[in-house]
């Protein structure tokens, strides 16, 4: 396609942050709109474009997609390159199993951390809400170990198959906020605080391996 893209996004946040990896990893050219808050005339500005007041969405030309799944999908089958679903019947079902897994368990397990940082909670419910959040985290993120080592077995690094695909986009975009690589959560005052006070708990390096992998295709947010 020779429209450019154009990306608006909230660049720190998990949804955002999927969009990205995906563009980069398919080696896709795009621009990025950048925004923060909430004021009325930035959801105004969302809801005048995209039809919904939340980001991320894609702009080509007249074409509007939004949702992060649903951009994805639209990535996946309009675009050359790597797939991020597959054309086997047995393996998108796998990539959409980890879609619901992150869903299911990874999205509600750090609630109560974002609770703690978007509510600016202080003392001891902050501490509360963060110590919630770890051993949810803790919990969820066993099944992700156990199917690590067993692709590693098997002579992969991914979830499903032998290359990245949504599966590794949708679980690591989550947990990252539990597992930033050394040095990475410097980029942005949210994964700063995330750093350090959220983890995955013992025992799981293949868990934080894979989520540096596919974070090394996430480009460093654009300043506003």
């Amino acid at each position: 396609m020779s429209t450019p893209i154009k990306a608006t996004l909230r660049q720190q946040t998990p949804n955002n942050m999927k969009v990205e990896i995906a563009l980069a990893y398919l080696g896709i050219e795009y621009e990025v709109e950048a925004i923060e808050g909430k004021e009325p005339e930035t959801i105004a500005k969302l809801v005048a474009e995209s039809g919904q007041p939340l980001t991320p969405y894609l702009r080509l030309g007249e074409t509007i997609v939004y949702d992060s799944s649903a951009i994805l999908r639209y990535l996946d089958a309009n675009f050359p390159g790597p797939r991020l679903f597959s054309a086997d019947r047995d393996e998108i079902k796998l990539i959409e199993g980890w879609e619901l897994y992150t869903k299911n368990e990874p999205m509600p397990a750090m609630g109560p951390a974002f609770s703690v940082y978007f509510g600016k909670k202080e003392g001891e419910e902050a501490a509360l809400g963060i110590a919630k959040a770890n051993r949810a985290l803790s919990e969820v993120t066993e099944q992700v170990e156990r199917r690590l080592a067993s692709q590693a077995e098997l002579g992969s690094d991914w979830l499903v198959g032998n290359a990245m695909t949504a599966a590794d986009i949708f679980v690591a975009s989550y947990l990252s906020f539990g597992a930033f690589p050394g040095g990475f959560a410097d980029r942005h005052p949210l994964w700063k605080w995330f750093d350090g006070k959220v983890t995955l708990g013992k025992g799981r390096e293949l868990t934080r391996a894979h989520v540096a992998r596919v974070l090394s295709y996430l480009p460093a947010p654009v300043a506003l």
